[in-house]
């Protein structure tokens, strides 16, 4: 799979001055995201279908994540083995190259969207959600019309497989004891 960063090479002189500026780290094949040696310890070592959806994940490209994730379902693939072998994992890849400054903010939600669209393949093709650990409810509160934060909760407890409610923003306190006690997280 190629750099996201790399169609840019040619369109720029001085892209690595304009990467600097921004805070992008550019050391050659390092730019490859699976090559780090904590990531590469999380994704499926093997080449093959797996592999693929996790780095489709990693590289927060929905749309070959849905191919990938099809393809893997009709060739027999069980849907909770990909998502826990390698939707997961390459949501996990993400998570570690976050914590090392190496991701942001829009990596994780382009991984995130991905992660959730291959989810929902494989929840269609079971016939119900998977299990979940728990359930928590989750809002930004009445008069903080911020969602960013709440977005990326959400994500990541789907991810590590928690069932999250969205509840929206500019919640009142009223809707969210309703919607505890409809859910009893």
């Amino acid at each position: 799979m190629v750099s996201p960063l790399e169609k840019y090479y040619d369109k720029f002189e001085d892209y690595e001055k304009i990467a600097v500026r921004y805070n992008v780290k550019i050391e050659g094949p390092a730019l490859k995201p699976e090559d780090d040696p904590e990531v590469a310890e999380i994704l499926p070592a093997e080449e093959g279908i797996k592999r693929t959806v996790a780095l489709a994940v990693l590289y927060g490209d929905k749309d070959e994540c849905d191919a990938q994730v099809e393809k893997a379902l009709d060739a027999g693939e069980e849907p909770i083995d990909l998502i826990n072998n390698a939707l997961m994992k390459g949501m996990d890849g993400v998570s570690a190259l976050y914590t090392k400054g190496e991701f942001f903010l829009p990596d994780l939600m382009l991984a995130g969207d991905a992660m959730m669209s291959g989810v929902a393949l494989c929840e269609a093709k079971l016939g119900h959600k998977a299990d979940s650990k728990a359930t928590v409810c989750c809002c930004a509160v009445e008069g903080d019309n911020h969602d960013i934060g709440k977005k990326l909760i959400v994500m990541f407890l789907n991810a590590n497989g928690y069932e999250a409610v969205d509840l929206g923003l500019d919640v009142p306190n009223t809707k969210v004891v309703e919607a505890v006690k409809e859910k009893k997280p």
